[in-house]
């Protein structure tokens, strides 16, 4: 388990995974836990989307995960 740390969010525990400096969850959980949902139009908080930067949508999503870390460093 990860604790994971979110702005104005209560410290979690979430099934995540790390590999390196990348930090895999599950998408399933990413809006509860870290309060990001997966759009077409890239990672979304409410109204605000990210895109993910072309080219690197494997970097930022795989087989129904998400990499936070590639997130927060973008």
């Amino acid at each position: 388990m990860i604790t994971l740390l979110m702005d104005g969010r209560a410290a979690q525990s979430v099934a995540a995974k790390v590999e390196g400096d990348h930090l895999w969850l599950d998408t399933q959980h990413l809006e509860s836990s870290a309060g990001w949902s997966l759009k077409p139009q890239g990672l979304c908080q409410g109204d605000v989307c990210v895109p993910i930067p072309p080219g690197h949508q494997a970097d930022w999503v795989r087989e129904g995960q998400v990499n936070l870390a590639a997130l927060w460093r973008h």
